[in-house]
């Protein structure tokens, strides 16, 4: 067990509150779709010249902008982990055309009205063409890509047990992980954005990553080496998650109803 711990619990309203800074900004998702829209009707537009593909070209390094500085999740990625795998398959960062992808599908979506353009000649064309692209891109944006598997929502467990109270660091670790998502087919977290996630909360980082290891030796997370912390001498970095014994004790910690009726389900 671990000793010399006297942060604040963690209680029901900091678990909510944990749970809620997952989710991205919401103005800047509106803001790539409104971009992304913007962008089709000047391309789709009978406006003729350069003009439609500098429009495209600016949105896009806008959207760029906005994605890398509000929507990329630094020092997290796609969850995928099977124990199973070896450790090399388990260290590399899984692709998802759900969430890459995302950003090409936008591109093919702003530049198609522009092959119809010159065809349909029209600012009719031009504006049904944005409007259905804002709502395509506004659900394309609102959709998260990596949603966690038997997975009870924080909010209704919250809801279910006002009177939480997680002192222990370990435990407290274990409502952070739940909380933020960081289990099987939601996201794995570096541990060197841990710690610098949990300064908020006052830990220091070496108490973070002795709550990880009694975690990890007790099967509630598994730490995956990343792949390229293979210097000498350097201090290793893993990528964290719970397991699925983790994720299902902790629900089992703290049911609600029959946990089947509040559950969110893979993309």
């Amino acid at each position: 067990m671990l000793e010399f711990f006297t942060m604040k619990p963690l209680d029901s309203d900091t678990f909510v509150d944990i749970y809620r800074r997952t989710k991205p900004p919401w103005i800047a998702q509106v803001a790539v779709a409104v971009l992304i829209a913007a962008a089709v009707v000047v391309t789709a537009s009978p406006i003729k010249g350069g003009l439609p593909t500098l429009v495209l070209a600016v949105a896009f390094i806008a959207v760029g902008v906005v994605w890398w500085f509000f929507l990329r999740r630094h020092g997290q990625r796609g969850n995928d982990y099977d124990p199973l795998k070896t450790d090399d398959e388990a260290a590399r960062t899984p692709f998802s055309w759900k969430e890459e992808g995302r950003f090409v599908f936008l591109l093919i979506l702003s530049m198609a009205p522009l092959q119809f353009s010159s065809v349909m000649d029209s600012w009719k064309f031009a504006w049904s063409a944005g409007a259905l692209t804002l709502v395509v891109a506004l659900w394309t944006m609102f959709h998260d890509t990596w949603r966690p598997v038997r997975y009870v929502s924080p909010l209704a467990i919250a809801k279910a047990h006002p009177e939480m109270s997680l002192s222990e660091p370990a435990e407290w670790m274990w409502g952070y992980f739940y909380a933020s998502k960081l289990c099987p087919r939601g996201r794995q977290i570096r541990s060197d954005a841990l710690t610098n996630a949990l300064a908020k909360w006052s830990w220091e980082p070496q108490a973070a990553l002795a709550a990880v290891d009694e975690l990890c030796q007790r099967g509630d997370m598994v730490k995956i080496r990343e792949l390229r912390s293979t210097a000498e001498n350097a201090t290793p970095v893993y990528w964290l998650t719970l397991t699925e014994a983790g994720r299902d004790r902790f629900q089992a910690r703290f049911p609600v109803g029959n946990n089947s009726g509040n559950k969110e389900t893979s993309a």
